[in-house]
């Protein structure tokens, strides 16, 4: 559709497309909802749009051997077809999508867009699921909010590791205005192992909030900063079961990889990883404030002398301080003085992780998922339901991804402290 204003395109059947199933370009005030794209080589491209909204589409593309993309905006077709429109995209929502099977591919992203918003989207064994990079000093990428959506699986063996949402310019056109708040990310960087795959990868921008995000049972890190960043704020994540890679090589939970970042590490939450956090470069202008940290090896500083605080073995003066801050759960609360750090005491209390905490254990997340529901709208998800039910029943929210449960019976529900949402 090209040059179009007041379009839709909705409740489509596409297959076995050789380029993009729908492309929209030079168009404004439009809607691509609730389309089925199957089997084909690309799925939504969005180039010099504005006011557009993407939501609820369905984009499966089992390509083992083509790179393929979900969603994408871009600021030019050319050399395709020079004589359409170019420029930025603006104001694009992209929601509530199921996006799943893109081996060699990208999930959604692109090279261009202000105001951007990606949210409550589902990403699924895709090669990169979320991915906003500007390619060149024309390209202009801000004001980006990628939020609530849910990313699993990243089984591909061949080309090399990324993360399962990055956001990354270029040293002359960093990526501005970013936030990276509430997605659940899993199982990132599984099928190639790479040291350097991550579930949130930063790079080359300003001004980021990275915070309230859960990330667990992936391969490398759980947050790189792998060139330089500038007012990242990165804070109340929760970042457990990280494991290591071949070689071999440790996870770890907060990774400083490359460039001088800025900004503050405040409140998160750091479990079963080979390193809390390790920086590989002096940033003096980072400030790693009060972190929690449970089962890990060590908390690592390499060539960093001049970041807010040093690898340095702990001194009598403050341990003894350390050992006694505790919190009630058996995390320990590890706060800096900017000026040591500590090798995590072994003597933890052991903690079970049955839920997600978030925010420091202000809130806990069930995903019904996790407990077996399917949400196909087919299978008989009561007894999952009331498993995910059960588990919260200390307090704390069941969250349903979207989908269809059946629920054929009526759920116990004994207590007042159970919130659900989906």
């Amino acid at each position: 559709l090209p040059i179009c204003t007041n379009a839709r395109v909705d409740g489509c059947t596409i297959k076995n497309m050789l380029y993009y199933s729908v492309h929209l370009t030079g168009c404004s005030n439009c809607e691509v909802t609730n389309n089925s794209i199957l089997a084909g080589s690309n799925g939504i491209r969005l180039t010099a749009c504005d006011h557009i909204l993407v939501d609820g589409n369905y984009i499966n593309t089992p390509q083992v051997s083509t790179f393929c993309i979900g969603i994408w905006m871009d600021s030019t077709d050319q050399p395709y077809v020079p004589a359409w429109p170019s420029g930025v995209c603006t104001d694009i929502i992209i929601t509530h999508n199921i996006i799943d099977n893109l081996f060699l591919s990208q999930g959604i992203g692109g090279h261009t867009g202000v105001r951007i918003i990606c949210s409550d989207n589902e990403v699924l064994n895709t090669y990169v699921p979320i991915s906003f990079n500007p390619y060149n000093a024309t390209d202009t990428m801000t004001d980006i909010v990628i939020a609530n959506n849910i990313i699993s699986g990243n089984p591909i063996t061949v080309n090399v590791a990324s993360g399962a949402v990055v956001v990354s310019g270029g040293a002359t056109y960093p990526v501005l205005n970013v936030s990276v708040t509430g997605n659940i990310i899993s199982g990132w960087n599984a099928g190639l192992q790479a040291y350097y795959g991550a579930a949130i990868q930063i790079g080359y921008a300003n001004t980021v909030n990275v915070c309230d995000n859960v990330m667990h049972d992936g391969y490398g890190c759980g947050i790189a900063l792998v060139q330089n960043a500038q007012s990242v704020n990165i804070a109340n994540n929760l970042i457990y079961n990280v494991f290591a890679t071949p070689g071999p090589n440790p996870s770890i939970g907060i990774y400083g990889e490359g460039g001088v970042q800025t900004g503050s590490i405040n409140n998160n939450r750091i479990d079963t990883v080979s390193w809390g956090m390790r920086f590989d470069v002096s940033c003096p202008g980072l400030i790693v404030g009060k972190n929690i940290l449970h089962h890990i090896s060590t908390l690592d500083i390499v060539n960093a002398s001049n970041i807010v605080y040093q690898e340095v073995l702990a001194n009598s003066q403050y341990l003894a301080a350390w050992k006694n801050d505790l919190t009630e759960d058996g995390y320990r609360l590890i706060g800096l003085d900017y000026s040591n750090t500590i090798q995590i005491n072994p003597d933890l209390l052991p903690i079970t992780l049955s839920g997600v905490s978030i925010a420091g254990g202000l809130q806990t997340v069930f995903n019904a998922k996790t407990y077996g529901a399917t949400g196909n709208g087919v299978t008989d998800d009561t007894a999952a339901i009331q498993a995910a039910v059960v588990a919260a029943t200390g307090g704390g929210t069941v969250f349903f991804p979207k989908g269809t449960y059946l629920v054929s019976s009526t759920l116990t529900i004994t207590t007042s402290r159970i919130e659900f949402t989906g």
